[in-house]
């Protein structure tokens, strides 16, 4: 009898302490979207593995992509660029957490491959990297719910009418929201045309 009470009792208290996560989850999600604020972090650090905790790493991700990126884009594209920098990092370590799991890993798989295509908007050539991105989700997965939005993008852009429409899209998009170019890292200094650089040491 002891047993089998601690055996029940076990599995009630494991009951109780997944519906407390998963209501964590709720309000942490309202909390983030009402207030702009990351309410989820709690739920995320203290129960990473779980269900719950990944789906607040998932939240808090689309996040960073939506709320802050994508919807800022039209008001201050640099900042708004760097949180899809952001977004993406989170998805990328998602990706490495729920390697071969067949519900999780083609979420954050699709999460990098919509990211890469949103930077289209900054530079064109972006939309060749998201191809190889959805290929590689296709690949792996090609009967989860991703996989299938994946398939559909690639034969979309495989249709010379559809992709010309996209790149017309992300080319206009870079227009409206005043989208400037990528920033690299410059290799030495630069220098005004006819200008040559003095490399004599000072006496």
């Amino acid at each position: 009898m002891i047993a089998l009470f601690v055996v029940f009792r076990w599995y009630q208290t494991s009951r109780a302490d997944n519906s407390h996560r998963w209501i964590g989850l709720e309000i942490g999600a309202r909390t983030t979207y009402i207030q702009g604020t990351p309410g989820l972090d709690e739920l995320a650090k203290d129960n990473p593995d779980t269900n719950q905790g990944k789906a607040a790493r998932f939240q808090y991700a689309w996040f960073l992509f939506w709320e802050q990126g994508i919807k800022r884009l039209g008001i201050e594209s640099g900042d708004a660029l760097k949180k899809l920098d952001s977004a993406g990092a989170f998805y990328t370590k998602l990706a490495e957490d729920c390697a071969d799991d067949p519900v999780w890993e083609p979420e954050a798989l699709y999460g990098l491959a919509v990211i890469e295509e949103t930077r289209a908007a900054q530079e064109i050539k972006r939309l060749e990297d998201a191809k190889t991105r959805y290929e590689n989700l296709v690949k792996k997965y090609k009967d989860s719910a991703r996989g299938k939005l994946a398939d559909q993008w690639l034969q979309d852009y495989d249709d010379p009418e559809k992709r010309l429409a996209l790149e017309s899209f992300y080319t206009e998009m870079r227009g409206t929201l005043n989208i400037r170019d990528p920033i690299f890292p410059k290799k030495g200094a630069d220098f005004p045309k006819g200008v040559k650089k003095d490399t004599k040491q000072p006496k």
